[in-house]
């Protein structure tokens, strides 16, 4: 068959598969770097109660990251959200009481590199269970 479009021998094209004859443009694309941050809840979490996390992802060039952000207790629970310019409030359950570590990771397929916070914790404290008195 013939080629319903002109081919420019400098420019790389990648083939599809399909019904018909598909091209792309292939170039490569220098990822920027990016830097997330993590901020916990101020005070202490009741163990097994959502508690909140803000995350901050900036990139290198001053574009807006866009992708999806996870939130992971060392020893337990995950929580993620989509980024919406540039943060995302995420609620994660931990039922193990004391000081948990977590991290906050960031992916994207767009133009951004993935990047990982530092460690942050949370206080989680558990309520003494409470029985019914019969009067």
């Amino acid at each position: 068959g013939h080629y319903d479009c002109y081919l420019d021998p400098t420019i790389p094209t990648a083939p599809y598969v399909g019904t018909g004859i598909y091209e792309a443009t292939v170039r490569n694309v220098v990822l920027q770097p990016t830097t997330i941050t993590i901020v916990p809840p101020s005070g202490p979490v009741i163990s097994g109660t959502p508690a909140p996390f803000l995350i901050h992802v900036t990139s290198a060039d001053g574009s807006t990251p866009d992708g999806l952000v996870t939130v992971n207790a060392i020893g337990g629970g995950s929580a993620e959200a989509r980024l919406r310019g540039g943060q995302a409030s995420v609620y994660l359950i931990s039922r193990t009481p004391g000081e948990v570590a977590v991290r906050a990771f960031f992916t994207t397929n767009g133009v951004w590199q993935g990047a990982v916070s530092d460690l942050a914790t949370m206080n989680v404290i558990s309520v003494p269970h409470r029985r019914a008195v019969r009067h």
